[in-house]
């Protein structure tokens, strides 16, 4: 009977280290495999990371293409929508390679949701102008350093320039041609007009882009002699009214025309219309 008492504690004892030594956990067990994080300016991935930036200012050009056929008293709600753009960029924490681009983009977005704020308070149409002027060159300095950052060359939008008659010499004089004959009727040419069909201001610009600076307003009702358009037919060159400009730029789609629009000339690109030499008060 003791010697059973006895052997109960050294079994016990064998077993519980049998139990630690299958238990214990190889000191030389492999750590676990590290995963590297892209670098977001490496050239394979700065592409995506100029994209989340660029899709907030695609989406802020639709806003201001809708601000900019609104009504001057009814711009509120696009200016807050525009306000609501800019908080998500400001929201963004871009890598350092993209702070620049990021502030350009948020520094364009505060002018024109500045000057807009001022055209639907009344503020001079000569300080909107100097704003609508800055934003332009804002914008102009964000697409520069994205163009930067993709290695590549900005190059600014091309304008049209109308097809203006040749001008006479002082003097000169203009026999008008007789009709003869058997020769069919002569045609006067008919000047094409736009219309204001609403009654809301639209805007007139300096080039044939949403983003162009506005120089004028042609007023509901008002119409204006159309000189030119793009090949595309989406802007149409008009002769603005107590104007410095020798011609601007008037959306189509928000005018009238007394003509068909396909007898507008489409002239080459050229240079941005200057000022004409004896401004009109």
């Amino acid at each position: 009977m003791r010697h059973k008492l006895y052997a109960i504690p050294i079994f016990t004892l064998f077993a519980a280290l049998l139990l630690a030594a299958c238990g214990a956990a190889p000191s030389n067990a492999a750590p676990p495999p590290q995963t590297n994080t892209p670098d977001p300016c490496a050239p394979s991935q700065i592409g995506f990371e100029i994209k989340k930036i660029n899709d907030q200012v695609r989406v802020f050009d639709d806003l201001t293409f809708v601000a900019n056929l609104t009504d001057q008293k009814l711009l509120t709600q696009p200016i807050m929508e525009m306000q609501a753009v800019r908080r998500q960029l400001e929201k963004m924490d871009p890598p350092p390679c993209l702070e620049k681009l990021n502030a350009s983009a948020i520094s364009y977005m505060n002018m024109v949701i500045n000057y807009l704020a001022h055209f639907m308070g009344g503020i001079s149409q000569e300080q909107i102008n100097a704003e609508i002027g800055a934003s332009q060159s804002l914008r102009t300095a964000y697409e520069e350093e994205r163009a930067r950052l993709v290695g590549a060359t900005y190059l600014p939008p091309p304008t049209r320039v109308p097809v203006t008659p040749p001008a006479t010499n002082p003097g000169q004089d203009v026999t008008p041609v007789s009709n003869q004959p058997g020769d069919p009727p002569l045609q006067t040419p008919q000047v094409v007009l736009v219309t204001n069909p609403g009654s809301a201001s639209i805007n007139i610009r300096l080039e044939p882009s949403m983003t162009s600076a506005i120089v004028g307003y042609l007023q509901p009702n008002e119409t204006a002699p159309a000189i030119g358009r793009t090949e595309d037919s989406l802007w149409i060159a008009i002769e603005p009214a107590n104007s410095p400009f020798r011609y601007a730029w008037v959306y189509a789609e928000t005018v009238q025309l007394n003509a068909p629009i396909e007898e507008l000339p489409t002239p080459e690109p050229s240079a941005t219309p200057a000022p004409s030499e004896t401004p009109a008060p």
